[in-house]
């Protein structure tokens, strides 16, 4: 979870300088807020499939935007339900 606590010091001496440049990078914008969105950091597994695979079934229209819409907020209703969101940090 973020923040992440740890600086370019945290890294052995020998370790990849690029490696090391981006956790410790990452650390400190992470720390700032900065945090950016991708559906798969904080949507559930099921909202997150759903996301990404049946809407080819709208694009092929076997499927309606209504029906794809539907699908995916009882999947959302479900995962609250379930407890199975992650909280969204503070920005």
């Amino acid at each position: 979870m973020i923040p992440l606590h740890f600086t370019a010091e945290d890294f052995p001496a020998d370790a990849d300088p690029r490696i090391v440049r981006f956790f410790a990078d990452f650390a400190a914008v992470t720390g700032e807020g900065r945090v950016g969105y991708t559906t798969w950091t904080f949507w559930p597994a099921d909202p997150n499939v759903h996301l990404w695979e049946a809407v080819e079934n709208v694009w092929f229209e076997e499927l309606s935007v209504e029906d794809y819409l539907a699908e995916h907020q009882a999947l959302w209703e479900q995962a609250r339900a379930d407890g199975a969101t992650l909280p969204i940090p503070a920005r």
